[in-house]
């Protein structure tokens, strides 16, 4: 017997990619490393690097970007965790944005297979 496939509930399309992140160090903890494994307007899935914790809330920068964005842990499976994007941060985002430069770099890269720098 064959399954259904599960229904994509999100509104905007997840992105999968391979970025490097980090959360920065607070009072509380040190930085955390991460890899964006995917990537939507409102959200991404993250693997910490060492796999641990996150805390529940916390500014996420996203090297490619070069900017910070906050964000807030919504599911944790394993050595994942998928986070939220606040709402002003997530307009900034927006991967449908085609004027945006870091996307387009994003999706070349997803394209062609390769990683490309940062400081173009």
């Amino acid at each position: 017997m064959s399954q259904e496939p599960i229904a994509e509930r999100r509104a905007n399309p997840r992105l999968p990619v391979n970025l490097s992140a980090r959360i920065p160090a607070n009072d509380m903890t040190s930085p955390i490393e991460c890899a964006v494994v995917s990537l939507s307007r409102h959200g991404a899935r993250l693997e910490p690097l060492p796999p641990r914790a996150l805390p529940p809330a916390f500014d996420l920068s996203i090297d490619v970007r070069a900017k910070t964005y906050r964000a807030r842990v919504v599911w944790r499976e394993g050595g994942l965790a998928g986070v939220a994007f606040d709402s002003d941060d997530a307009e900034k985002w927006g991967p449908e944005n085609e004027n945006d430069d870091a996307m387009a770099r994003i999706r070349r890269s997803l394209r062609f297979g390769v990683r490309e720098s940062s400081n173009e």
